[in-house]
């Protein structure tokens, strides 16, 4: 049988981060032991935002790639959920919802703050047609937005495509996404 027991932790954090649960069970004269890690975040008053500006691949994307004719025919059925690389929410819905703000996908010369792409990798110029992360963040600049205010929030999640399709190479990979970041502070 399954017996669920909920482990009620209270004022758990004192400063540390990561933790280990360790759990034994003992059923007559068998036990078993098992550790599980967790993390700990405390609970943080987020500054205001007024837009939330995403870069990055399909671990972001919230449709650009479903928006793409060489994509699209593979990302737009079961089980990908609303042409998102996922079967559900991305975790950049749950931030904008948590700072109150909607973050819709563009790419181009088209508005949208989410401007991720399924299949790109990081650097500049284009990965089977499909726009890079130096790229994203060049057309933004050039065609969306000049610049930020210190009320944007920008997120760069890239480079899981570059050991997939790319050349795989960690300081490369590096080296180009120090190059956005200087790009995206300027």
């Amino acid at each position: 049988s399954t017996h669920i027991v909920q482990l009620n932790l209270s004022q758990f954090y004192s400063g540390g981060t990561f933790h280990y649960l360790s759990i034994e069970v003992i059923l007559d004269s068998n036990s078993v032991t098992d550790n599980i890690p967790f993390t700990v975040l405390r609970n943080v008053l987020l500054s205001p935002a007024s837009n939330l500006i995403v870069f990055g691949d399909s671990l972001s994307d919230m449709g650009n790639g479903n928006a793409d004719v060489i994509v699209s025919p593979v990302f737009s059925s079961l089980p990908y959920w609303a042409g998102r690389f996922s079967n559900g929410q991305f975790w950049i819905e749950h931030v904008s919802a948590a700072y109150g703000l909607n973050t819709t996908f563009g790419s181009g010369n088209s508005p949208g703050d989410n401007r991720a792409f399924g299949g790109s990798q990081t650097g500049q110029g284009y990965s089977y047609l499909l726009p890079n992360s130096g790229t994203q963040i060049n057309n933004y600049l050039a065609n969306v937005q000049p610049n930020f205010t210190n009320t944007d929030v920008i997120f760069l999640w890239a480079g899981g495509n570059d050991f997939l399709y790319g050349t795989g190479n960690p300081d490369l990979i590096s080296q180009n996404m120090a190059s956005h970041i200087l790009t995206l502070a300027q």
